[in-house]
């Protein structure tokens, strides 16, 4: 259901480079496993800080980047809800 965005190549790559910077980079979690779907992902991580925090921070950029690359701006990319666990 819902947009099929990350079925792009250049969508996909940004998500997939985004969790990792946000594991060796910010060092916000602890990569394990992830999958990008054609309308959702998928994370296991191990948090090293609030998962508030870290779910912002991946949200914002990608919806920011993936944005840029569907030439879209002021618009939601992510819907609201998460299904954090």
């Amino acid at each position: 259901m819902g947009p099929l965005w990350l079925k792009d190549p250049e969508i996909a790559k940004c998500i997939v480079d985004a969790l990792h910077y946000g594991d060796e980079r910010l060092g916000l979690y602890e990569l394990i496993a992830f999958a990008v779907v054609a309308n959702h992902v998928h994370i296991l991580i191990r948090p090293k800080t609030e998962l508030s925090r870290i779910m912002k921070t991946i949200k914002g950029f990608t919806a920011r980047e993936a944005n840029r690359i569907l030439h879209r701006a002021g618009q939601p990319f992510w819907r609201d809800e998460s299904f954090d666990r």
